[in-house]
């Protein structure tokens, strides 16, 4: 069924219209729309993630949406998608993204009349001297979008460490280290086959909030990655305000004191900007690597769970979990 509805939002009124279960618009209403539609599920879903946004609360979107427009415009639709929160492109970097470096005023023009708003997003594509130039929502509202992202977006950083978003660029840097059987199965997960699986990887798994990859600054390279779950996201069985830690590094970092580095500025992350209140972590049976990485970092033992199905591996696991409080 096709419809739309309307529900008031921080720029006045916003237009969510949908086709079954694909949010196929996101407008901005400039004037007070007197027919609000009829509300579903679908559109309720994708409103709720849009105020989460605007709070400051969520990064990335879990919407499916379809484009309906020609060939170009849906592949400059697409390549919007692939600009991380918190940055910006020119016209003339999206043109070169799509392998078309000369059709800056077509992607313009694409850019203009993408339909669905903010959560593909064409807020972040800017004029090449830096410049907000047009945006359908109106430039105020294009200003505030972006003023948003930059007080949001948040790359950690330590001595040696970055900690940041993952991105689709990042699929052969983690097929690398990834590809290595020492490193997923005693972590809980499949060595990755290929550049493509890491790809999908990156995509369906690892593009979530609190989700870092780990950056090498002396080498510019991803070398693993550190993840927070909060509450209900969490293995374990946790309180909304507990989170868990999971990690993993490259076989040739091992030794290096890089995973407890990158734990403690995420421990820090945890109770200083989110204010959770404990931390869980685990570990394998047989994972004396991590046991250390833990008890380096001050979690203490809490207790284990024996003869744990675990189908990523299609076997039964030992986990060992320890726990840090809040000071």
């Amino acid at each position: 069924m096709k419809g739309f509805a309307i529900y008031d939002f921080k720029f006045g009124q916003i237009n969510i219209g949908y086709d079954d279960d694909y949010i196929i618009h996101i407008k901005r209403e400039r004037e007070f729309a007197s027919d609000l539609g009829i509300r579903t599920t679908t559109s309720d879903n994708a409103y709720n993630q849009l105020l989460e946004y605007i709070e400051g609360k969520r990064k990335n979107f879990d919407i499916k949406f379809k484009f309906n427009g020609t060939d170009f415009q849906n592949k400059v639709w697409k390549a919007l998608c692939d600009i991380p929160y918190g940055e910006t492109k020119s016209y003339k970097e999206v043109a070169i993204a799509i392998g078309n470096e000369k059709a800056c005023r077509a992607v313009g023009m694409a850019n203009n009349k993408n339909p669905i708003g903010i959560i593909v997003p064409c807020h972040r594509v800017i004029g090449s001297n830096g410049k907000l130039v047009g945006y359908a929502g109106g430039l105020d509202m294009k200003e505030s979008l972006l003023k948003l992202e930059k007080e949001n977006f948040m790359n950690l950083e330590t001595e040696r460490l970055i900690l940041r978003g993952w991105r689709e660029s990042d699929a052969a840097e983690l097929y690398e280290q990834a590809k290595d059987p020492r490193v997923g199965p005693i972590a809980g997960w499949p060595s990755h086959t290929s550049v493509e699986n890491s790809l999908d990887i990156i995509k369906n798994v690892l593009m979530k909030d609190n989700n870092f990859a780990l950056v090498l600054k002396s080498e510019n390279k991803v070398v693993g990655c550190i993840g927070l779950m909060i509450g209900k996201d969490s293995n374990l069985s946790i309180k909304d305000n507990e989170g868990e830690i999971g990690y993993w590094i490259g076989v040739p970092y091992w030794g290096q004191g890089l995973v407890p580095e990158a734990t403690r500025e995420i421990i820090r992350y945890s109770f200083d900007n989110l204010n959770l209140s404990k931390l869980w972590c685990g570990y394998f049976d047989g994972n004396i690597k991590s046991k250390r990485a833990q008890e380096k970092c001050g979690f203490l033992y809490h207790h284990t769970n024996e003869n744990v199905p675990w189908p990523l591996m299609n076997d039964i696991r030992t986990i060992h979990v320890t726990c840090l409080a809040k000071i």
